[in-house]
């Protein structure tokens, strides 16, 4: 888009809701939609999931994860253990893993470990302790609030091959 005015409201309309802590009432609405994860498996069980949340909202929270990962790294609050960063080899981690596991053993301790990548999964983490992490990480929590706030409220539809469901959940 070349024009200037449009792009200003553009950019006004995502960044209030970033400011003020505020979500639009439009952006408090999703839609599931089940997706194929292979060609031709039809079942149930093997569908995935997604989530079709409207653009702007879809588009401030990805922006604001890239801002938030800049801010860690930057600040070097990116937990030790963390291997996705620049300098980081998977095989580190995939060693690192190893010896804990032998250190275990050893020492007939037991232990409890867990994997869990959580990148565009707003909808399923545990939004207090997520809120109290980034607060104490010095992000401001305006934005948080506009985000969390809206998946909080928001009103969930199904779609299928006979289209949207008319109730929500």
């Amino acid at each position: 888009c070349r024009n200037y005015s449009l792009i200003n409201m553009h950019y006004q309309m995502a960044e209030i809701p970033f400011r003020t802590g505020y979500g639009p009432q439009r952006w408090k609405n999703a839609t599931q939609v089940m997706i194929l994860k292979k060609a031709g498996l039809n079942r149930i069980d093997k569908l995935r999931t997604i989530v079709l949340y409207e653009a702007d909202f879809n588009h401030n929270n990805k922006w604001f994860g890239r801002q938030l990962m800049k801010h860690t790294k930057a600040h070097n609050l990116m937990a030790k253990e963390q291997y996705s960063v620049p300098g980081k080899k998977s095989i580190d981690h995939a060693l690192n893993r190893r010896l804990i596991f032998d250190i275990a053993r050893y020492t007939k301790t037991s232990i409890a470990m867990t994997s869990c990548d959580v990148k565009s999964c707003y909808d399923r983490i545990s939004h207090t302790p997520a809120f109290l992490a980034m607060v104490g990480y010095r992000y401001l929590p305006t934005p948080i609030f506009s985000m969390f706030t809206c998946i909080q409220d928001m009103q969930w539809t199904t779609r299928t091959v006979y289209g949207d469901s008319e109730k929500t959940f």
